[in-house]
Formats: structure tokens, sequence, C-alpha cells
């Protein structure tokens, strides 16, 4: 006993040196993968950590002494208070380390967010250290102030910056000389002016300004300033869910000799908006609620009359009120009064959101068609959340479609809440990348409208897409971008119709490909979407008329992890110089002398298979006295070392079985499953 003892403690030992010296040639590994990573030159480490969170790059620090500092020269910056679990040492002491360490290089783009409290000169600092770096975009979201917010003079007179985003909650004090000289965006939130000059000085030193957003903006303390930007293009007011207190008449903001792409305006007027030898091309509306009737209905004109040259209008339901389309504010002969000018001569295109389909609503629609001389299109967006019967939703929209029309050009397209919120998706989404999409729509007459969705999913670089589409009234040609995408990996395919492929197919990167339902319209088509992957099929319940043959599918020169087959062999498929680890075949019926053939020539195909499911009635096929002499036999299966049966009830005596079993010489594990 004390020998064996000794025995045993001596491999606890041994073990332990193992265990010891294994430990030691890992840190080494470690050590020597550090050293690679070491030799790599700054510029390419740089290029490696700018593409993770600023966060995660500082982490970067530990892995040696020469990544201690290389995270302070990447060109991007990040460093949001709430991201640092809220530990403002952590937060000042990164932010200081980025920008006293960091060297000659520029900075292209750098957001703070933080709480200031007592802090104010030091963020200060911090921002004239960043304009030293040439900063290109910058982004300052500061809260907690204790007294007005001055920020440093070198931000008002930065050469270089293109980006700059302020969201100050308190009152704003500017320099007394302000040029942006290249500053090409200025977004500006929550911000509270101090005065007519301090806002007036803003806006004019910013010559070559082509975006403006304001939101939620506090313009209490003014009354009056003028906005001229000569190259400006998109304009954005968003006056947010504001409940400052303000005078009667708000401020009056005039925009001066602009001509803007694009003009977008969200609240409630508190104040007074108005465009002076300026246009737009594209404007939207949106009244969050009207609470004084004439007051909004008098601004709004105002500005649809500044606006006069606008092409595309998108107005909410509750704008409807404020324009003075509902029925006490349109003449007995159903004309609107006073008419902006753009009504007469410029509006072709007009978006009607969140529409319910009330009374007023209809005859805010039967006034607006009536009045816009030149209009060639109206959309009406039904409201995602509005509870009303498909049979009502479609008796409105006939009465719709049937209303008089000024313009005899127009057309008016009804769009359902699901139509309604695929558009806005994909339209309002910007340049931000699609990972996965699926759509489950009935096309109808909308085909066009489906491949320009699809067309707009490839363009975001979609990798995980899935389309099933029903009510197909012709053969579909999905768009040519979608079978050269580069992005996607998994696609669905459900069409219920003859199915065309364009001439060139390249899927770079599909990882998988699922078709249901699809009806090839012909050898070329379904040759060229098959053309170097693996089959993978499930035909399900197939009613489809075919001739006694069907057609042959070959499977050639590919390694499978999984192969999966159920159906009724109505087609011919066969594997030719191909494997797979794994296989699940299941019959849906027994039509033996059409079957037998065709499942011993899959399972031929199949014999190098290592674990396979079969129903038991492949069985009873293969072991069937209709079955000709070849088609009775079994291939054999020298790698097959699991076998798994269904259903549980199988005759233990069946031919079919029997020879199965003979013919896997290295079978281990035969399971019956229910």
């Amino acid at each position: 006993m004390l020998y064996q003892g000794k025995d045993r403690t001596m491999d606890a030992s041994s073990r332990m040196v193992q265990y010891k010296k294994q430990k030691l040639d890992r840190a080494e590994e470690m050590i020597g993968g550090s050293k690679s990573l070491s030799n790599l030159p700054d510029v390419l480490i740089v290029k490696i950590l700018s593409l993770l969170p600023t966060k995660d790059a500082i982490r970067t620090s530990i892995l040696s002494k020469r990544w201690e500092y290389i995270w302070t020269s990447l060109p991007n910056l990040k460093f949001i208070q709430w991201k640092f679990e809220n530990k403002r040492t952590l937060l000042v002491n990164a932010v200081e380390r980025a920008l006293i360490l960091r060297g000659p290089a520029d900075i292209k783009e750098f957001s703070l967010s933080f709480e200031v409290l007592g802090d104010a000169l030091r963020v200060n600092t911090w921002i004239s250290a960043v304009l030293q770096h040439n900063v290109e975009d910058l982004s300052l979201v500061l809260h907690s102030f204790k007294d007005p917010v001055s920020l440093p003079r070198s931000l008002f007179m930065s050469a270089t910056l293109k980006v700059l985003l302020l969201e100050l909650p308190c009152i704003f004090k500017v320099p007394s000389t302000i040029c942006f000289s290249s500053l090409r965006s200025l977004t500006l939130s929550s911000v509270v002016f101090s005065d007519d000059y301090s806002a007036q000085q803003l806006f004019s030193g910013c010559s070559v300004l082509e975006e403006i957003f304001l939101y939620g903006c506090n313009w209490a303390n003014l009354n009056f300033v003028s906005i001229s930007a000569p190259k400006l293009l998109r304009f954005t007011i968003d006056e947010g869910d504001s409940q400052i207190l303000r005078g009667s008449d708000g401020c009056q903001i005039m925009v001066l000799g602009v001509r803007l792409a694009y003009f977008s305006y969200t609240g409630e007027f508190l104040d007074d908006y108005c465009f002076y030898n300026s246009s737009a091309n594209e404007a939207l509306i949106s009244l969050n609620s009207i609470k004084r009737v004439q007051h909004v209905s008098y601004r709004l004109n105002k500005l649809l009359n500044g606006l006069s040259s606008v092409k595309h209008l998108t107005i909410c339901d509750t704008s409807f009120e404020g324009i003075g389309l509902y029925s006490d504010d349109a003449k007995d002969d159903g004309m609107l009064e006073p008419l902006p000018p753009c009504f007469l001569n410029s509006l072709e295109e007009i978006d009607v959101l969140e529409f319910c389909g009330d009374e007023d609503e209809l005859h805010a629609m039967k006034v607006l068609l009536k009045c816009a001389m030149v209009l060639k299109k109206v959309t009406i967006n039904w409201c995602s959340g509005v509870q009303v019967e498909p049979k009502t939703m479609k008796d409105i929209n006939k009465q719709l479609l049937d209303l008089p029309r000024g313009s005899g050009n127009c057309k008016v397209v009804c769009l359902s809440p699901l139509v309604n919120i695929i558009e806005r998706a994909l339209v309002l989404r910007g340049s931000a990348d699609i990972k996965q999409f699926r759509l489950l729509f009935p096309v109808l007459n909308d085909a066009s409208r489906v491949n320009a969705w699809i067309s707009s999913l490839v363009r975001l670089n979609v990798e995980n897409l899935s389309i099933d589409l029903c009510s197909l009234k012709e053969p579909i040609l999905l768009p040519h971008s979608l079978f050269t995408s580069a992005t996607l990996k998994v696609l669905v395919l459900d069409l219920p119709c003859i199915f065309k492929v364009p001439c060139t197919i390249c899927f770079s990167s599909l990882r998988s490909l699922t078709l249901m339902e699809v009806v090839f319209s012909d050898y070329f088509s379904s040759q060229q979407l098959f053309s170097g992957w693996p089959l993978l099929r499930d035909e399900g319940d197939s009613q489809i008329s075919r001739g006694s043959d069907g057609c042959q599918i070959m499977v050639f020169g590919v390694s499978l992890t999984s192969f999966s087959y159920w159906g009724e062999f109505l087609d011919d498929y066969s594997f030719y110089n191909s494997s797979a680890s794994e296989a699940h075949v299941s019959l849906n019926s027994m039509r033996v002398r059409h079957v037998s053939y065709r499942l011993y020539k899959l399972l031929r195909g199949l014999s190098n298979v290592m674990d396979l499911t079969i129903c038991y009635t492949c069985f009873e096929v293969c072991g069937s006295d209709q079955c000709s002499r070849t088609s009775c036999q079994m291939p054999l299966f020298y790698n097959l070392t699991a076998l798994v049966l269904y259903p549980l009830q199988v005759d233990l005596g069946c031919k079919g079985l029997l020879t199965m079993l003979r013919n896997c010489p290295c079978l281990q594990a035969c399971t019956f499953w229910e």
C-alpha cells in the first residue's frame, strides 16, 4: 500500500510538472505571437485598431510596451461617458492621454459626450488641443453646465473643420468674429441662443455651408434671425417636444437666397419660418399637434408661399388642418383659399403620411387633388397603427382613386401599412448596411416596386436575405444586381411561379441557398443558378404534374457536411465524385417501381456517408417483391458508423433493412427513433 501511495504521489508530481511545462510553452507562444504583431509597421497597426471602438482600442495598450500608446494615434476618437461605465475619472484620463501623447498626427473625427459640471475649463482645453490636430469632424455632446458656456475662440476660426455637431442644453455664447471657411455640415441640438446678434453671427460665418440640422433649439431670447448660405442644400428643423415657455409670437427666422434640394420641418410652429427669394425641390412638413389652428395655419401657409417652386411635398395627416384642407376652410366649390403658389405651377408629387381614412381626411384629399393643377402623382400611405378592416380599407382606396383632379395627368397610389413601412425603412435609412432582411409580400401588380426594394437591399450590402413572394401575376425576373451581390451570404427564395435568372450569376460570398416552390423556366436558367453550388432541395408536398422521367439533377465534385432529401423522387438525383458526412433521406409515399431505382441510385452516390438517418419506408421500397433484382440491393456503406431509423415501429425482418445492416461493416450504433 505504501508503495502504491508513492507511485500515486510521483504520478501527481509528474503531471504537475507537465502542466507547468505546457503553461510555459503556451506563454512562449503568446510572446512569440506578440513579437510578430509588434513587427508590423505602425501604419498597419493603427489601421487595425481603427476598426475597433475607442474603448476597445485603448485596452490593446496592455499587449506590449510598443502598443501602449499606439492607440493615441488613431484618426477617429470617440469618448462617450456611459461607455466608460459612467466612471468619470476613466474618461478624463483617456482623453488627456490621447491628446498629450498623440504626437503630430492629425485627427479626422473626434466625438465627446461628457457631463461638464465644474470642468468647463478642462473641456475647452481639450477642444483647443483637438483643433490643433486639424480635426475635420467634431461632435460635442455636453451636459450639466453650471454656467452659460463659452467655447474656445479657435473653434469658430477653424480652417479644417467640415462637420460640426453641438448639443449644448444651456445658453450658448459665441465670439464676435466667426469664420468657418470649410464647414459643410452644422448640427445644433438643444442649444439656447443668447441673443439676436450671437445667432446672426453664427449663421453668417458659414459661407460654404451645405447642410443645417436644428433639433430642439430654443429661440425664446431672439426676435429675428436670418440665414443666408448660398451653397445650402439641406435644411432640417425639428422643434422636438419643447415645453419651453415663449412669447406669443416667438422668433422670426428668415431664409434668404438659397436653392435647397431638401427642406424638412417637424413641430408646432412655435416660431415663424419664411423663405425669401429662395426655393426647395423637395419638402417635408409634419405637425406634431394643432393647438392654435389659426396661428398654425397662418405660419404654415406663409412657409408654403415661400417654397413657391417645390416639386415634391410630403405631409402628414395633421398638416391638412394647418393648410386649411378641412371642410370649414375650403370654399363651396371645393377650392382652397388662399392657394399656395406651388399648387399652381410647380407641385408635381405629394406623399401623404399617417393616413387614417376618416371623413375629414377624405375631404382634405378631395380639395388637395382639385387644387393642385400640375400634379403627376399622389402617394397615400396608410398609418401603420390604424385599425381598419381590409374591406373598409379597400372601399376607401376606391373612393380616393375616383376623386376628381385638377391635373389630368395625376396618378393616385394607395399604399398599405406594410408597403409604407418598407418604403420608409429603405428611403430614410441612409447608408447604414443591413445584415438581415426578410420580405413576405403579396406582389399582385407591384413587381417593379419589389425589385426596387431588392435593389436597395443589395446596395445596402445585405448579408442574409429571405424573399417570400405570393400572388404573382406573371413570371418574375428579379434584379440582376441580386445575382452578382458580393456581400450576400444566405439567400432564401420562395417563389411559386416561373423563375427567370440572368445569364451572368456570381454569388462570390454565398454560403447558403434555399429554394422553395420555385418553377425553373428552362435548363439554362437552373444550370446557371446551380453552377458551383451544392444541391439543397426540399420538395415539400408537391402536386405538380410532370412527365414520367422528371429532371436529372447531378451533384458532382462537392464535399458536403450534410445532405437532406424529402420527397417522392419526382426527379432523378445522383452524386458523382462527391461525398457527404451526414445524410437524411425520407420518402413521402411508396410508388415502388418509380422510386426504388432512384433511391438506390441516390444512396449509391452517398455510400461514403458516416451518419445516416433514413425512414423505414425506404427499406419497404427496396425490399418489395415488385422491385427488380438490381434495385432490391443496397449499396455498401464502408464508412457508416451511425444509423438512425424512424418511425419506431419497424419490421425487423424486412428484406431491405436486413440487406442494409449486412452492407454496413463498420456500423457501431443503430437507433430507432419515434
